[in-house]
Order: C-alpha cells, then structure tokens, then sequence
C-alpha cells in the first residue's frame, strides 16, 4: 500500500487543485492531505499571493512556524525564490524558482529559520547550476515568509 492511497496521490503533490487558489477549503490542498495521512498532525493551509490572501506576515510566520515545530512538525513552504526580489534563497540560479522547502527547527526566539532543501546539492538531476545550494542552511524568518508568499504555507 502506497501512503498516499487515501489522498488520490498522482506521483506529484500539488500545492492546490481548483479553479482558484483563494479558498479554505482544506480538501483542496493535497499536500496538506498528504501530510495529514502519512503523520496523524492536521497540517493546515494557507493559500496567499498569486494563489489566495494577499499578504502573509512575518510575525504571523513566526508564531505559527515555532508553534508547529514546538509540536514535533516540520512547516512547508510552497514558494518561490526570486534573484530579483527578497525571496531569493542562498545559492539558487539566478531566476524564478518555485520550490517546496520544509523547516524543521529555528533559532533566536524564531527570527532565524532552519531549511531542508530538496534542491540542496542535487546536481545529478538539476544540473550544475545548483551546486551552491546546500541541503541545510538557515534564513531570516522575513526571507522565508517572502519565499513562502508565493503560493503559501502548511503549518
């Protein structure tokens, strides 16, 4: 049995499914669904920018992402990293990336945040313009919040 038989897993997780991005309709989002089957917590998400509300605050990042993680879970972020803007991610290609990332820990009281980065030296299938990307590295929460802004977060 495959673990994402009860969520109509397709080999790929989106962010959303639907017309528009804009709802609370957790049902649409089956990365949350995903989540929820494999590891029993009611990951929760929030659609913003181009797919949903249209802002996403730092201190609101904070607060839910040290709460979630307090609880032994790691946050998603489906976003995007931009070399033109603030969302840029250390080591990333010049360009627009969407990316998901997770965050499995912070420091100072949640003003700097740990990510685990699925493109982190993965060369051998992205090619060798990602090899200064690492795997673990930590951001500013405001970095990670501009990142996540894109499409949204799973806390």
């Amino acid at each position: 049995m495959h673990p994402y038989d009860n969520v109509n897993y397709d080999g790929s997780l989106a962010w959303y499914v639907g017309s528009k991005n804009t709802d609370s309709d957790q049902s649409k989002y089956p990365a949350g669904r995903a989540l929820k089957a494999i590891t029993g917590f009611n990951y929760i998400a929030y659609g913003c920018s181009t797919t949903g509300k249209s802002n996403l605050e730092s201190s609101q990042v904070k607060s839910k992402l040290v709460s979630t993680i307090n609880t032994g879970h790691a946050v998603l972020a489906c976003g995007r990293s931009n070399s033109q803007g603030t969302s840029y991610m250390p080591g990333y290609p010049a360009g627009k990336y969407g990316h998901w990332i997770a965050s499995d820990g912070y420091r100072d009281d949640g003003k700097q945040v740990w990510v685990v980065d699925p493109a982190g030296s993965n060369t051998g299938v992205l090619g060798s313009s990602w090899k200064s990307v690492f795997a673990y590295y930590s951001v500013s929460i405001d970095k990670f919040t501009d990142f996540a802004w894109y499409h949204g977060i799973l806390w």
